[in-house]
């Protein structure tokens, strides 16, 4: 008689012939094809060293996994991070760097995660960097149950900066033939004056794609939720797809989309937003110039295409 884990034995009962179990089983034994696994209890030695798309070794930070595609130019892979909170120390960053690219990663966030920057990366380091011609999707199960008047991961996923000016999103690169930045389900929080998507490149992409569904944006200090960068530049062509999503800000002007960044003649600027919703809590300070959730500057020879649908604007 075999037993499931390889070994023989042969119980005999008046008889009776029966299989008998000594080892159990050790673990799944499926290989998945471009999946590689985060949690807590994970190690990132191990799992770098140990074959990907095999759950039983996972990595312990979302840092290090994203790194170990780039170290291995490994493209359209998806990082499933499991429950728990992640401090973050280095930039997750996604590159189309020849040799070491990492384009087309997908983030799933799965249950109650809690991804924060640490403190060690102050504030000139961004939580994630999306450089060159490449793309990154984060999505996640739920956003997670936050207060306007408490910072309080409940339930979902939280995407936090640190207290020191971090940005949280950075496209940057020196451009390319287009980007693109798609958040799902999952609730951010910027804490500091920087924005938290920032416009960074020193050159200027064809195009560049934000997608935002389902999300809870909130930026604590007064920084802006989008905007250009200090000394960026901006895609030639901007496609905005916004939906379902609850924006607010501590703006000393209400502001949550910056746009007079995107100015220039020749660049063209495309907008959907629908059923979201738009506060400020910083009202009492706002004043008369320059004000506004939504702020542009377009001149002449630019090409600005706005679509909005059923979105509400208060204070």
């Amino acid at each position: 008689v075999t037993n499931l884990d390889g070994s023989t034995a042969t119980f005999f009962n008046g008889g009776d012939t029966y299989t008998w179990c000594i080892g159990g089983l050790t673990g799944p034994s499926k290989i998945y094809e471009q999946v590689i696994l985060v949690d807590p209890n994970g190690n990132d030695t191990d799992a770098a060293a140990a074959a990907q798309g095999d759950f039983v070794v996972p990595f312990a930070t979302v840092e290090g996994a994203v790194q170990y595609l780039s170290t291995n130019n490994k493209v359209g892979w998806t990082v499933e991070v499991q429950s728990g909170k992640y401090n973050v120390a280095t930039p997750i960053t996604i590159t189309d760097q020849a040799g070491q690219s990492n384009s087309q990663t997908t983030i799933h966030l799965s249950g109650a995660v809690t991804i924060i920057g640490a403190g060690g990366m102050g504030g000139g380091k961004p939580l994630f960097k999306i450089d060159g011609t490449s793309s990154l999707s984060i999505v996640a199960d739920v956003p997670s149950n936050i207060t306007q008047t408490q910072f309080q991961s409940l339930t979902g996923a939280v995407i936090q900066t640190n207290n020191l000016g971090q940005e949280m999103f950075d496209i940057s690169g020196s451009g390319g033939a287009f980007n693109y930045l798609e958040l799902t389900n999952v609730s951010c929080i910027h804490v500091g004056s920087s924005n938290m998507i920032s416009y960074n490149a020193t050159g200027t992409y064809e195009r560049q794609f934000l997608n935002i569904s389902n999300c809870y944006l909130d930026s604590l200090s007064g920084g802006t939720i989008i905007s250009r960068g200090t000394g960026g530049t901006v895609p030639g062509k901007t496609i905005f797809n916004i939906r379902n999503t609850f924006f607010k800000n501590a703006n000393g002007k209400g502001t949550s989309i910056n746009l007079t960044g995107w100015g220039g003649s020749g660049l063209e600027v495309k907008m959907h937003l629908s059923n979201c919703i738009f506060y400020c809590d910083n009202n009492t300070n706002i004043g008369n110039a320059d004000s506004g959730h939504i702020v542009s500057t377009a001149t002449q020879g630019a090409e600005w295409q706005f679509y909005w649908n059923a979105n509400l604007f208060y204070s």
